[in-house]
């Protein structure tokens, strides 16, 4: 009996504590669900996680106007897509001068184009906000601009305005980068001068923000190769009285845009210096101010005629002493009163007022009466009247009466400073001038097909 009492108390602690472990094992397997159910929880917010797209990066930067390219140390990466947005603040090109171009602007800069060449980005108005990718291509930025990038480099900012010792002010924008296209439609307040002077937004993408298509990579050496040298880009044979007439292209890569050195690789023969020929159709200066020489007198055929610039801006040209002409220029860094010259006996008057440049051909305002925006650069060849043109925000060139080549985005202009060294010029019978063209760039040649 004791001993059943004993075997029945080992089996009673047996089964206790098999039900010990039972319940241990129960918990121990709740628990190991747990932590499968947590775990399985735990794969599905992975899951989703891993499924989600990386938040854009946002960055606000404030960007100068007396300063050059500001590195935002923001890298940009290939295939990735940029939102740049203005947010505030404003900038002057040239503070403290007045005037309608000198005023305080926000990012989209201007209302107007200057008719100098002083901008970083061809095609785009004065004071506007541009970026680029590491040396690459400018691109006209603005208030907003977005697009993917085809190209791996830092994003720089800047005004558009290469004379910057004189600006002042700072604009506030937001840089957006993201992986995938989360980007709103360009903003309403686009105006159609933006989208005149601005190439596509496909353009913009493709030949921006990739290097130029003569340069192969970011910091590489550019390689030069002229548009068929040698040979004419656009010859004028079909129309008679331009037969004698030669217009020679050739295309460069951005680095080497504006460098006349290249003309001679470009065509075979350098670019010719100033002739007697020249001098002999071009009128004197004289000094009617003890203290400015601002005026030029010519002689054509037995009359003289003589500018005077009278105060408040009145420029007159006088012809045997009578009034022949008169123009009003407004306030400058240059003097507006730019030559006197002979063409098939008649006198030309180039007159560069700031804002709406002529040219006042035998007495005629040739911008009022072509109803053009600016007339620029006049010259002769072949006894007719060459000069640029400007009209719809566009550039070309006029011959005798007639638009002659293909249009232009942009014509390098410039009258003083460093624009100036890579203006039109006009001599030995030929007309020389550095254009861009779909955003891309060219140095061409007019002159008589000999």
């Amino acid at each position: 009996m004791e001993k059943t009492k004993n075997v029945l108390s080992i089996f009673g602690i047996g089964i206790g504590i098999g039900v010990i472990l039972t319940v241990f094992a129960m918990v121990l397997l709740t628990a190991s669900l747990t932590v499968l159910y947590l775990g399985s929880v735990e794969i599905e917010i992975n899951i989703a996680k891993d499924s989600t797209e990386p938040a854009p990066v946002s960055t606000q930067v404030e960007v100068f106007a007396n300063k050059g390219w500001q590195d935002t140390k923001i890298l940009v990466s290939e295939g990735q897509f940029l939102k740049i947005t203005y947010l505030s603040g404003q900038w002057s090109q040239c503070e403290g001068f007045g005037g309608e171009a000198c005023i305080f602007v926000g990012a989209n800069g201007l209302v107007f184009e200057s008719p100098h060449d002083n901008v970083m980005a061809a095609g785009c108005k004065d004071a506007k906000l541009i970026a680029r990718l590491s040396n690459s291509y400018p691109i006209c930025v603005g208030e907003q601009f977005y697009g993917k990038v085809e190209q791996t480099g830092y994003l720089e900012l800047r005004i558009n305005d290469n004379l910057i010792g004189d600006n002042g002010g700072s604009v506030l924008v937001s840089v957006v980068i993201n992986d995938t296209l989360l980007l709103p439609s360009p903003p309403a307040t686009t105006t159609p001068s933006d989208i005149v002077s601005t190439p596509s937004l496909t353009s913009v993408i493709i030949n921006t923000l990739t290097p130029s298509p003569m340069v192969t990579q970011a910091f590489s050496t550019p390689e030069f190769t002229p548009t068929v040298p040698l040979t004419p880009f656009f010859q004028m044979s079909e129309m008679d009285h331009l037969s004698d007439l030669l217009w020679l292209e050739c295309e460069v890569s951005y680095d080497l845009n504006h460098n006349w050195t290249i003309a001679e690789e470009c065509f075979g023969f350098p670019l010719p210096s100033w002739q007697e020929e020249d001098t002999a159709r071009f009128g004197e200066r004289f000094r009617r101010d003890t203290h400015i020489w601002d005026d030029f007198r010519i002689f054509i055929d037995g009359d003289v005629y003589e500018t005077d610039k009278e105060p408040g801006g009145l420029y007159i040209l006088y012809k045997n002493g009578n009034v022949f002409a008169q123009s009003v220029s407004g306030d400058t860094t240059y003097a507006p009163n730019r030559s006197l010259q002979e063409v098939d006996g008649k006198v030309v008057w180039e007159l560069a007022n700031p804002w709406f440049p002529t040219i006042i051909f035998d007495g005629l305002d040739l911008r009022q009466e072509s109803n053009l925006e600016a007339a620029y650069i006049p010259y002769n060849i072949s006894d007719r009247l060459i000069f640029v043109a400007k009209k719809d925000s566009r550039y070309f060139v006029v011959y005798d009466g007639e638009q002659i080549g293909p249009i232009f985005d942009r014509i390098s202009i410039g009258y003083c400073c460093g624009p100036a060294g890579y203006s039109v010029r006009r001599v030995n019978g030929q007309y020389w001038f550095w254009g861009v063209r779909d955003n891309r760039y060219y140095l061409g040649m007019i002159g008589v097909d000999e």
